[in-house]
């Protein structure tokens, strides 16, 4: 009953509100086996090769972070899920903390964290209680400052309203991330009206988020808390998981990037 994992990859990306752009090709081998009943253990090892190049606006701090750089790491993850399903759960929980240590012999050492919950609870017919939150945080244990891509950002799953990567510490105009990151969410599953056979859920929702810890220059931090409200359908569609989100930011920075509206193909919330 051992799950054997190996991920290889190959990835190009341009980060907008960042500032910088990432190629990165990699690969992981790992394992997940079940210790106890609903509790699995997954642990690895990895390494991948990250060319990053910031923007020519960029700050002169911001443009020295670039570089390549390769990383070794190894990671593991306990994870405890009693969800009466994966998508669209209406009772059960679900608790991860994992842990990711790059090893000696990589550019940058670092230990990162990441611990999350969620939980559900269906209180009447079509409301269904969901509470979620998570802690994340990255930090460098050599000399060296965290790479901008292994940075902690905001995404419009973690924090509706905001662009991803569009909260947090700025350089310029650039978002830089932090080291630290927090998120919760409050919601609930209202009637849709929709016919049930659609597989639809609608829901009303608060999120709260903050990114903060710049360790290349403490000047820049921001840890200010983020919050919006809004509604959202999640449908299961013949094409996999849609997302349709509609949110207004409750509280904001200026140099935040907003986003009333999100479409999400193949995964949802």
């Amino acid at each position: 009953d051992n799950t054997l994992l190996v991920d290889l990859f190959a990835i190009s990306t341009d980060y907008e509100n960042a500032g910088y752009e990432s190629s990165k090709f990699g690969s992981n081998l790992s394992t997940k086996y079940e210790v106890f009943d609903d509790t699995f253990f997954k642990t690895g090892f990895g390494f991948d090769r990250d060319d990053i190049n910031a923007n020519s606006n960029a700050s002169a701090l911001y443009k020295s972070r670039e570089g390549t750089y390769t990383t070794f790491k190894g990671f593991y993850s306990l994870e405890n899920d009693t969800r009466d399903s994966k998508f669209q759960a209406t009772d059960g929980k679900r608790i991860v903390f994992g842990q990711t240590y790059a090893v000696p012999g990589s550019d940058i050492q670092y230990l990162e964290n990441n611990f999350s919950v969620s939980y559900y609870h269906q209180y009447k017919d079509n409301f269904v209680l969901n509470l979620k939150s998570s802690l994340n945080s990255i930090n460098a244990i050599d000399n060296n400052d965290v790479k901008l891509s292994d940075r902690q950002f905001s995404t419009t799953k973690d924090l509706r309203g905001f662009k991803s990567r569009g909260v947090g510490p700025t350089d310029g105009t650039e978002h830089i991330g932090g080291n630290y990151s927090a998120f919760s969410t409050i919601s609930s599953t209202f009637p849709s009206g929709l016919p049930e056979k659609w597989n639809a859920k609608t829901l009303a929702f608060i999120d709260f988020g903050s990114v903060w810890g710049v360790d290349y220059d403490s000047s820049l931090d921001d840890s200010d808390i983020r919050s919006s409200i809004g509604i959202a359908l999640d449908w299961l569609s013949p094409l996999g998981p849609i997302n349709f989100t509609f949110s207004e930011t409750i509280n904001s920075n200026s140099t935040d990037k907003k986003e009333s509206f999100s479409f999400n193909l193949g995964s949802a919330f």
